[in-house]
């Protein structure tokens, strides 16, 4: 009898894309180490996989990735709305792996996607690969929310850090502002 396949099965595959190819392609830089989090319950926020990092003007760049490996793309999306107002760069992803209705609504938000800046990234569970589809957009993201963000790297004690440490599961509590 095979297990099945859950949601935070595809966290580590995020992790290690965000720091094996995508900081290193946009930064020259490999991040020896990332971290992933779990936040449960209202009014907390709950992220899949979340990391960041000191840029070359030492400014902490936010990184949020939401995952699905059901068809709930309306759901994915709203998750991603909020995690905007907390993360400079933020994707949606989904398994490759019965991945048809995803891209269709992909394909019919894209026009959306584009505007908010929201990346999308299929997860191919196999061969532990992350293909990006459409590139989250830093420029278009105009809805990080200062408090939010601040009291997230605050959470995740990036003040002091220059990378982030392993974390496999975590509860954190946002207070602030409702949204």
């Amino acid at each position: 009898m095979t297990e099945k396949t859950r949601e935070s099965d595809y966290y580590p595959i995020v992790s290690n894309w965000l720091k094996g190819w995508y900081w290193k392609e946009k930064y020259n830089e490999t991040i020896k180490e990332g971290l992933k989090l779990k936040i449960k319950n209202e009014p907390l926020v709950e992220f899949d996989v979340v990391g960041g990092f000191r840029d070359a003007g030492n400014k902490i760049r936010l990184y949020s990735v939401e995952v699905k490996i059901d068809n709930s793309f309306d759901t994915l999306l709203q998750q991603a709305k909020i995690r905007q107002q907390y993360c400079h760069h933020c994707w949606i992803a989904h398994s490759l792996k019965n991945s048809a209705n995803f891209m269709y609504h992909v394909i019919m938000k894209g026009e959306y996607l584009l505007e908010r800046g929201i990346g999308v990234l299929l997860i191919d569970i196999v061969n532990q690969r992350v293909t990006q589809c459409l590139e989250t957009r830093i420029s278009k993201n105009k809805y990080v929310k200062p408090l939010f963000k601040n009291k997230l790297i605050a959470k995740l004690g990036l003040n002091q850090l220059e990378f982030l440490e392993i974390v496999e599961t975590k509860q954190i509590i946002l207070e602030g502002e409702e949204i």
